[in-house]
């Protein structure tokens, strides 16, 4: 699962790469939440046959479609493509399994036009790496000497 929240929190990077493994990790947690909750749309009578989503599944998919954009950009970036590529489905049966395939692809070796190979840009993943680290307040004890006492006492 904790692929799947780093997925999610990342939903605004389209410009980096991610390997087969997070990809896919990611994929099969959407089916298995996304199947759950059409189950119970049928059951409860929310599901709607023309457009094929209910209620529960609707708004899941309404809500997890950007880090869904975001992730097969990013795996298409692995493989040296642009995240155009996702557009291939728009051409029936053809492009929804050549996608399929250029996101089984293996990764291009080493650093590609979108960045540095996933393996080795795992460390430097967070967007929040530019914020300064958080360091714990020091408590200071009643009756103790500030720094601007200090100073004038010396």
């Amino acid at each position: 699962m904790g692929i799947y929240f780093r997925v999610l929190l990342h939903f605004t990077d389209f410009h980096s790469r991610t390997n087969r493994q997070e990809f896919w990790a990611f994929i099969l947690i959407q089916a298995l939440i996304f199947v759950p909750l059409l189950g119970l749309d049928m059951l409860s009578g929310f599901f709607n046959q023309e457009v094929h989503l209910g209620l529960l599944s609707g708004l899941f998919v309404g809500l997890t479609c950007l880090p869904t954009w975001a992730i097969t950009t990013r795996r298409l970036h692995d493989t040296n493509r642009s995240g155009w590529w996702q557009l291939l489905p728009l051409v029936p049966i053809v492009g929804t399994l050549l996608l399929i395939y250029f996101c089984c692809e293996r990764s291009t070796e080493g650093d590609n036009a979108y960045g540095p190979h996933p393996s080795r840009a795992e460390a430097t993943w967070s967007r929040y790496d530019h914020l300064p680290p958080i360091r714990p307040r020091q408590v200071r004890q009643r009756g103790s000497l500030h720094d601007s006492q200090l100073s004038n006492a010396a």
